[in-house]
């Protein structure tokens, strides 16, 4: 009698567990929709874009840990009477740091959704600069930031100025001006009015849902603020990781020597948690003072390709490191976790630290590198 209660309860705890992923997987997508609809009610638009993913895209819905949708309308047909939507779906792997976009096209006629198409998003075209800045310049940064600016002002301009006599002056006067604008720069960047601190070391992650990706941001910030002091490490997660703040610290942060970022990609972009930070905001028309001459490592799948590629190294990053496979969860914030130690408390080089610490979890050749791949410090 036990038995067959036992066999019963069990019975119905699986077909439980059965309707209870059923329900999970056939979860509404929470649609973002552009401020335009052309007149359609927000509610309808949401419910087509729905049943569009779940009746064209059910398969990758079904192995995504989430998914997310932009909705926007490009233009209204005034003979056939068509309204014309674009939807671009992000669909975020259960298993790996993987995105994978597709891009959505649609009608509404009558009320009727028409004329659908899928296609893979096309990826922005950037001409690839490799311009990873000489080693020198990436310690006159890393100098100035670690001393004080005034003190090594002074410094550097002696070492700049050779000593001469007074009269080989003016002969040595054009390279201590030379040097002066790059100096000045960074003093007014430092003193560019901002309502965060400047970091010398971020760690963010936008996967508040994902215990090891919580763990290895939380890993990583607390060595940045061992290697360069606990006022000057930030970290960002979950909501606090949105594309406005992940970029300023890239764009104003004149301190910035260390990135660690964890989350979903794909070489167009890496997902944040409002929205994605793609190739074309990276690549932009001036040169990003956090982003330059700084070590980043963005744990995303496929981002040491193209677009996303060129345009962190058009920022000239001073080592840019990114996944350039897909990245399982888990093992993937090991070699994370043990790279920024093994640099920055254990004084390997970058080449070293990455080989070991992607062996390790058996990711050998999972991480590309490009840059400086000597000491950190």
């Amino acid at each position: 009698m036990i038995k067959k209660r036992l066999v019963g309860f069990f019975v119905v705890l699986g077909f439980c567990l059965l309707v209870c992923v059923s329900a999970i997987q056939a979860e509404d997508v929470k649609i973002r929709l552009d401020e335009s609809t052309y007149g359609v009610s927000k509610d309808m638009l949401n419910t087509m874009a729905n049943g569009l993913i779940n009746e064209n895209l059910a398969a990758l819905k079904g192995k995504s840990l989430r998914v997310l949708a932009d909705v926007k309308a490009t233009d209204e047909d005034y003979q056939t009477g068509a309204l014309n939507y674009e939807m671009t779906v992000i669909f975020l792997r259960k298993d790996t740091y993987t995105a994978e976009v597709k891009l959505m096209s649609f009608s509404i006629v009558n009320g009727q959704k028409t004329n659908v198409k899928v296609i893979d998003a096309p990826l922005a075209k950037l001409i690839q600069v490799q311009k990873i800045p000489v080693r020198l310049s990436c310690k006159l940064k890393q100098g100035l930031i670690i001393k004080p600016l005034g003190i090594l002002e002074l410094e550097k301009v002696r070492e700049i100025v050779p000593r001469r006599t007074v009269e080989a002056r003016p002969m040595v006067q054009p390279r201590a001006i030379e040097r002066r604008p790059a100096i000045l720069e960074l003093q007014r960047a430092e003193l560019f009015p901002l309502f965060w601190w400047y970091a010398k070391g971020l760690a963010t992650t936008p996967c508040d849902d994902i215990a090891t990706a919580v763990a290895g941001t939380q890993d990583v910030y607390q060595t940045f603020a061992t290697a360069f002091g606990k006022g000057n490490a930030a970290i960002r997660l979950g909501d606090k990781c949105t594309v406005n703040t992940v970029s300023s610290f890239l764009k104003f942060d004149s301190k910035l020597l260390a990135w660690n970022h964890i989350g979903h990609g794909w070489p167009g972009g890496i997902v944040l948690w409002d929205a994605s930070l793609d190739a074309t905001m990276i690549s932009g028309f001036t040169i990003h003072k956090g982003l330059y001459c700084a070590v980043t490592l963005i744990n995303s799948c496929n981002t040491y390709n193209d677009p996303l590629k060129a345009a962190f190294l058009g920022n000239d990053p001073r080592t840019f490191i990114a996944g350039a496979i897909s990245l399982p969860i888990g093992p993937s914030e090991q070699v994370d976790m043990c790279f920024w130690k093994e640099v920055l408390l254990n004084k390997k080089t970058m080449a070293d630290a990455l080989n070991t610490c992607s062996s390790a979890q058996g990711l050998a050749g999972a991480f590309g590198l490009s840059g400086d791949s000597g000491l950190f410090f």
